[in-house]
C-alpha cells in the first residue's frame, strides 16, 4: 500500500510471499511526502510464512509537508514469518525542513508465533508518530513465551529480549 486515506482491512489472510518482493504480507510504504498514509484499520489479520507479517516503511514519507498517520492494528496473528511486525525506514538525520510525523500507530492484542523476531523497530529519532502496543504475545521457535502488556516498547519492560530487536 503506497498511499491511502481511509482503509479498513478485515480478516485478511496472507501467506507464503517469500520470493516476491517485498516478501511481506502487508506492506505500508508511501513513495514520497506527497502521499497519504492515514486512517487505516487492519482487523484480525492472519499472516503466515512471510519475510515480514506487517511492515511499515517511512523512508520516503517524511519531508517538508506535515503528515499525520493514524494506523490501528487489532488481533494480528503471525505464524512463522521471519519478522512478525516491522517498523522501518527512519533515518539517522534529517534536514531542518523535515517535519516529524503526527498521529498514532496502535497495535492491540497481537500473537506472534515461531518468528525469528517478533518486533523490529528502527530508531525513530523523534520523527515517528506515537507508537502504542498492548497485549502482545510472542511465542518463539523454542516455545518460550514473551508477554508485552503495555507500551512504550523498551528493553526494561521485556524480560526475555532475544525475540525483540530495537535499533
Amino acid at each position: 500500500i503506497i498511499g491511502v486515506k481511509g482503509l479498513k482491512l478485515v480478516n485478511p489472510t496472507i501467506l507464503n510471499s517469500m520470493g516476491t518482493l517485498p516478501q511481506t504480507a502487508i506492506c505500508l510504504e508511501p513513495h514520497n511526502n506527497l502521499y497519504e498514509l492515514t486512517d487505516i484499520s487492519i482487523i484480525n489479520p492472519f499472516t503466515f510464512n512471510n519475510n515480514d507479517g506487517i511492515l511499515i516503511v517511512y523512508t520516503n514519507f517524511l519531508g517538508k509537508l506535515n503528515k499525520k498517520s493514524n494506523i490501528y492494528i487489532e488481533n494480528h496473528i503471525d505464524d512463522s514469518s521471519l519478522i512478525a511486525f516491522n517498523v522501518a525506514g527512519f533515518r539517522e538525520k534529517y534536514s531542518s525542513e523535515t517535519k516529524p510525523l503526527e498521529g498514532f500507530l496502535k497495535i492491540n492484542k497481537a500473537k506472534w508465533i515461531n518468528n525469528d523476531y517478533g518486533i523490529i523497530r528502527s530508531k525513530t529519532n523523534g520523527f515517528s508518530q506515537k507508537i502504542e502496543m498492548k497485549d502482545i504475545t510472542i511465542i518463539d521457535k523454542n516455545n518460550n513465551l514473551i508477554l508485552l502488556k503495555e507500551s512504550p516498547i523498551s528493553q526494561k519492560n521485556i524480560k526475555d529480549k532475544k525475540n525483540l530487536k530495537l535499533f
